[in-house]
Formats: C-alpha cells, sequence, structure tokens
C-alpha cells in the first residue's frame, strides 16, 4: 500500500476533472456536496482531507477505487502490481482453507468435522 509520501490526490482529481471538459471545482463540489474552497486546497495543495467523507465521495463520483483516487493507481504498472499482489493473497488464502479441516457449527453447538 502506498504511504504519505505517495498520496497524489490533488493531481488525480485534476487528471479525473480533466477527462471531463467543462467540470470545474465549483461543479464537482456542489456535486459531492463538498465546499469549493476544500477542493480547491486538495487539488491545488495537494492537501489531505480531514475525514475520509470526502474523498469517498470523490471517488464514487468517478466511479474510482480509494486507491486511485488517493494514491494514483490509474497506471498500469501500478494496476499490475496490485493484481499480481491481489492474486498473491488470493492463493496463499486458498492453500490456508484448502490445508484446513472444514469445520462446521450445527444450531445445536456440536461440530461436525470434514477431515
Amino acid at each position: 500500500m502506498g504511504s504519505l509520501n505517495e498520496i497524489n490526490i490533488g493531481k488525480v482529481i485534476q487528471e479525473l476533472m480533466e477527462q471531463e471538459p467543462g467540470l470545474t471545482v465549483k461543479k464537482l463540489a456542489d456535486q459531492i456536496g463538498a465546499n469549493r474552497n476544500t477542493l480547491d486546497n486538495i487539488i491545488l495543495d495537494n492537501a489531505i482531507p480531514r475525514g475520509i467523507k470526502t474523498i469517498v465521495k470523490l471517488a464514487n463520483r468517478f466511479d474510482v477505487s480509494l486507491d486511485e483516487i488517493v494514491f494514483g493507481l490509474n497506471n498500469q504498472t501500478q494496476k499490475s502490481k496490485m493484481k499480481q499482489y491481489s492474486s498473491q493473497v488470493d492463493k496463499e488464502i486458498i492453500e490456508i482453507l484448502v490445508s484446513q479441516p472444514i469445520t462446521l457449527l450445527v444450531k445445536q453447538n456440536k461440530k461436525i468435522s470434514d477431515t
């Protein structure tokens, strides 16, 4: 995951806004219910919002993940790294599940083990 030094939220929002000609900071602020000055600070100064609500609203508005809006995980190299990481985690979880006996809890607190 990214560190504080890798946060690019202002740049990412600028790039997303550029993909929608005519979208101004004021329009965006109105659309997500945020203060225009707050968005200006985020975009121009790369300020980190105090709460997560604004970040979530921005991610929803542009239909991107929180990682993408905060760290700029919208380029292929970074997406590829995340996909590889995700695949590795999925494999490890599957290996753990397959190697462990499956235990079911029945309503009467009896255990039925599939071993």
